[in-house]
């Protein structure tokens, strides 16, 4: 929400200076090292700027010595179709927080079970995060089979299980891949370490901690506020009915930085569900 009204503004202040809004946006862009305005630097992997550009190309600008322009092609669809028909381009960005944020403790915790003799022949993996339809069970499921070099078929996921499974915290923030998969990394070192100590069967639990994250100063509200962010742009073309107010969208370009995709059909599907 608070995305879509500075974007608002961002419309406004570009309109005011007769600038393209991709080219004002551009010039005001977060590059790697930048602060925010909390005081603290932007995580490393600030990738802004390369979202915003391959959008914008994709979406009907061009890049010269001038700057961003719409595209003549695109310019003219914005004269009316018919006389009520009015057509015209829409361009937005934005990030989001990865993980818990000021100062609130971000913790992940897993059990990992080996069992077999010679050979692992079964890995059970207790997890308590929810699926609420993000597939989250599938790319734990996938994580683990890559942490413990083992084919996914011998992957058994215990899930939800408050009296197996340690607390993952919730599914929100967008932090369960990242908790999670750091969590599945550190465990099944650990359990592997027993397993080749001849434990059978092998079993750890164990809780993985997310860099620490600062509270706002109460004098100066100065902060070091979230360990990552996911970066986003959006290019719409937009068809309005002047006499009934009915919109029809034509085209949609949508650009993301979603770090390494463990599931690329899954990733899709939530942008889509993100877009729509």
């Amino acid at each position: 929400q608070g995305a879509f009204v500075a974007e608002m503004q961002m419309d406004k202040l570009a309109e005011k200076l007769g600038m393209d809004p991709v080219e004002f946006r551009y010039r005001n862009l977060a590059r790697e090292g930048d602060l925010q305005t909390s005081g603290a630097p932007f995580p490393p992997g600030c990738s802004i700027v390369q979202v915003v550009e391959q959008c914008a190309l994709a979406g009907g600008w061009t890049h010269g010595e001038t700057g961003w322009r719409l595209n003549q092609t695109q310019k003219s669809a914005g004269s009316s179709i018919e006389a009520h028909i009015r057509r015209g381009t829409g361009f937005a960005c934005a990030h989001k927080n990865v993980g818990f944020s000021f100062g609130k403790p971000d913790t992940c915790g897993m059990t990992i079970e080996l069992r077999g003799e010679s050979e692992i022949e079964k890995a059970l993996i207790y997890q308590s995060a929810a699926d609420v339809g993000q597939g989250i069970h599938t790319v734990i499921t996938q994580m683990a089979a890559e942490a413990l070099n083992l084919p996914v078929e011998k992957i058994q996921l215990i899930a939800a299980d408050t009296g197996k499974c340690l607390d993952a915290g919730s599914v929100s923030a967008s932090r369960m891949t990242f908790l999670a998969g750091n969590a599945i990394r550190e465990t099944a070192a650990l359990a592997l370490e027993k397993w080749r100590s001849e434990e059978r069967p092998a079993v750890v639990s164990h809780t993985y901690t997310a860099p620490a994250t600062t509270p706002q100063d109460p004098q100066t509200g100065q902060s070091d506020p979230n360990i990552s962010y996911g970066y986003t742009a959006v290019a719409v073309e937009v068809e309005v009915d002047m006499e009934t107010g009915q919109i029809h969208i034509p085209r949609l370009v949508c650009a993301e930085d979603v770090g390494k995709a463990v599931n690329p059909r899954i990733v899709e599907g939530q942008i889509e569900g993100g877009v729509i």
